[in-house]
């Protein structure tokens, strides 16, 4: 069969006389002349290098499994994917990736505000109300919290039942204690974290949406403490941050059953073995070596 060792016609055509326009493909031509193949296995967040030597950056198809049995074909030009080649080596890199944990408040004994009138367990509400005179804090609890050391990052998001003002200052601290108890009476004598965020809940943050901001080093300082145990509640006391006028914002959520507000969790995926399987052609990707 000359120097090609496999070709296939389009139905209808002889396959011994056919012209080069009525084959399906042929591997008369470097397109689909193999110059290299393979398998192999590498740990999530690592990579596996293959050296192929062909000295420019051929064309490839790969082959990855997560059971060393069935494979998924992906894009062999590896453009912002998980492989690439160049002129001696076909790289593959597959990160560990993350996972997300949602954390939200149980029951009445979750939230609370508390402004110079005194504490009302069963939502919160942060900023200054001109009704009442005064500035108000507002604080949520998150049973149940469960931590790893794969952790990488803790936001909190404020489920904007209601608001005034076009913008809200606020200051974030953790309740500095292993496993905070609900706030059943007023958490607000509770010590704060040495951690706090200071931020804006601004305009562009309307009534039905989630205001949500970084509380990574609050969350670390909490779960450092030596009594702190995977599964404990955590708590988080929000106040005004100078506002003035009429001026807050309110999560009412627990009573008309709208979304909660939520402890957000982003962890680094668990390591595991991906499998591959390669297949390198003798064509350029730029397409020079398309026939030889």
């Amino acid at each position: 069969m000359n120097n090609y060792g496999m070709k296939v016609s389009q139905d209808g055509y002889d396959i011994g006389t056919c012209s080069d326009f009525n084959l399906v493909f042929s591997s008369k031509y470097d397109i689909l002349k193999i110059a290299q193949t393979g398998t192999g296995s590498f740990v999530t967040g690592g990579t596996a290098t293959i050296s192929h030597s062909l000295g420019y950056s051929p064309s490839y198809l790969l082959y990855l499994s997560n059971d060393g049995t069935q494979y998924s074909l992906y894009h062999g030009t590896g453009v912002g994917g998980l492989s690439k080649i160049n002129g001696t080596n076909l790289i593959i890199n597959k990160p560990l990736g993350t996972t997300i944990d949602y954390y939200y408040p149980n029951g009445t004994n979750d939230y609370g505000r508390e402004n110079s009138v005194g504490y009302v367990a069963g939502y919160t509400k942060v900023g200054f109300d001109a009704g009442f005179g005064s500035s108000t804090k507002g604080a949520f609890r998150f049973p149940s919290v469960s931590d790893t050391s794969s952790v990488t990052k803790a936001e909190l998001g404020f489920y904007i039942w209601d608001r005034t003002g076009t913008t809200v200052q606020v200051v974030t601290y953790g309740i500095d204690e292993d496993d905070t108890a609900d706030f059943s009476s007023s958490p607000f004598g509770r010590t704060k974290t040495t951690n706090s965020v200071t931020n804006s809940c601004d305009a562009g943050i309307s009534i039905g949406d989630h205001w949500v901001y970084d509380v990574t080093d609050i969350y670390q300082e909490i779960t450092s403490r030596a009594g702190w145990t995977s599964g404990n509640a955590m708590g988080f006391m929000l106040e005004d941050n100078g506002n003035s006028g009429t001026t807050y914002i309110i999560d009412d959520s627990l009573f008309d059953g709208q979304n909660n507000s939520y402890l957000k969790i982003t962890k680094t995926g668990t390591a595991s073995t991906i499998y591959y399987k390669y297949v390198i052609f003798y064509n350029k990707l730029d397409g020079t070596r398309t026939f030889g």
